[in-house]
């Protein structure tokens, strides 16, 4: 899901925040989250819920939000 009112709300209220988590990548939420944290200079967690043996979970701007995290929350 993606939702424009959910990109903008985030793009005038991230730099709000002192570290903002990126919940649920592979979905678009939560790369938004990493883009409007990015994009306001705060630092940003992921906690993802990735399958890495799907192709589809294999994309540039996943493996960017994770290389620009702070912080990846991951377990085996």
């Amino acid at each position: 899901p993606d939702a424009a009112a959910f990109r903008e709300w985030l793009a005038a209220h991230a730099g709000r925040y002192d570290l903002i988590l990126a919940h649920g990548l592979p979905f678009a939420p939560a790369v938004a989250a990493g883009e409007a944290a990015r994009a306001a200079g705060v630092p940003y967690a992921v906690l993802p819920h990735y399958h890495s043996d799907d192709r589809y979970y294999h994309w540039q701007h996943y493996y960017a939000l994770l290389r620009d995290a702070a912080c990846v929350l991951a377990f085996p």
